[in-house]
């Protein structure tokens, strides 16, 4: 945790107790949000920073929408590949439990069967 966060952390617990309108000044939440922009220029979530300032993850989103300043979602690139199915030689299953015994189904009619009956 970097100094500034730690110095900002403190004042944040200063402020415990008081009305929630009247806990941070505006000077305050104005080095709050600029923590915050550098954190997550390095990559950090609103959360993690939110959890290390000791502020509640709803606050942070709400002041950051109030200064324009909403994260912006990520786009990452998806790749769709068919699905490979494994191919089991087919071959006659003897399934015994108690009183009840299985025969004749390959794997694929068992399992139809079992959920057919969960």
């Amino acid at each position: 945790m970097s100094e500034a966060i730690s110095e900002l952390r403190a004042q944040v617990c200063e402020t415990r107790g008081l009305p929630p309108r009247s806990r941070f000044s505006s000077d305050l939440r104005e080095r709050l949000l600029k923590v915050v922009a550098e954190e997550q220029s390095q990559g950090r979530s609103i959360q993690e920073i939110g959890e290390d300032l000791g502020l509640r993850l709803k606050t942070l989103k709400g002041w950051l929408r109030d200064a324009g300043r909403t994260e912006s979602p990520v786009l990452r690139r998806v790749v769709l590949a068919p699905e490979e199915r494994c191919i089991l030689p087919t071959r006659t299953l003897v399934v015994s439990m108690g009183n009840l015994r299985v025969e004749g189904l390959d794997l694929e009619g068992l399992v139809h069967l079992l959920r057919a009956l969960a």
